[in-house]
């Protein structure tokens, strides 16, 4: 198999190369395993725009976050201010370009923690992927990575927010199925998942709602930590059609 390059539209071409996203980005993954990380995500799940009413409260409010220290005192991290003004900055745009800049952030976030298992030449944000033959079989897919050393393939799909206009689609479903099914047939490791800012639960129901076969793991608030971990892969042997 191969991986080709499906950049997308110019804006979020635009948006993955913004400094607020990655500057972001850097600091969810500082902030990985706090309270902090779920706060943040939440808040990026729940305003899509800076105008809305309690967006000014919220963003204060997560400068309350505090962590302990050696001596057991509490504390705000040293990149909360930094955190929170990058926030800030990041919503004064416009709905749509926020819309772009808000999935950037998970998608690089995502993109961020699958990497670092992986060879630099083996992951990769908005793919295609090619079976043997050179041929297309699937569409773009957010977050792929490909071994041909170690005969492994990953393919997710990211969403801030699980359920709406550019929420789960069965179309992401089928696109995550065919690769399953292509690199299954060519003898790879596979493993495929939705990583979202929604709850684990509400992830997996809306896989359920889409009939989506059982072997496509939902990564919500709950779990997005376990992509820092090997997953557990559908094997060459194993029957994909229970």
């Amino acid at each position: 198999m191969r991986l080709k390059p499906a950049p997308g539209s110019p804006e979020m071409i635009r948006a993955h190369s913004n400094t607020l996203v990655h500057e972001i980005v850097y600091t969810l993954l500082q902030a990985i395993d706090q309270e902090l990380f779920r706060n943040v995500a939440l808040f990026l799940n729940t305003y899509n725009q800076g105008s809305q009413q309690n967006f000014s409260e919220a963003l204060s409010d997560l400068r309350t976050n505090t962590l302990p220290d050696e001596e057991g005192f509490f504390s705000a991290p040293a990149y909360l201010d930094t955190l929170v003004r990058n926030l800030e900055a990041l919503y004064q745009h416009n709905e749509n370009t926020l819309g772009f800049l808000r999935g950037a952030i998970l998608e690089q976030l995502a993109l961020r923690l699958i990497s670092q298992r992986c060879l630099s030449s083996e992951c990769f944000s908005n793919q295609l992927f090619l079976d043997k033959y050179g041929k297309e079989v699937t569409g773009q897919i957010d977050v792929g990575a490909l071994s041909n050393n170690e005969y492994f393939v990953e393919g997710y799909e990211c969403k801030i927010k699980a359920k709406g206009t550019y929420g789960l689609a069965s179309k992401d479903c089928d696109n995550l199925k065919a690769l399953v099914r292509v690199a299954h047939d060519e003898s790879y490791y596979v493993h495929v998942g939705v990583i979202s800012f929604d709850s684990d639960n509400f992830v997996k129901s809306r896989l359920e709602y889409f009939d989506a076969p059982p072997y496509i793991k939902a990564y919500g608030l709950d779990s997005i930590i376990d992509l820092l971990s090997l997953p557990q892969y559908i094997e060459p042997d194993d029957d994909i059609e229970n």
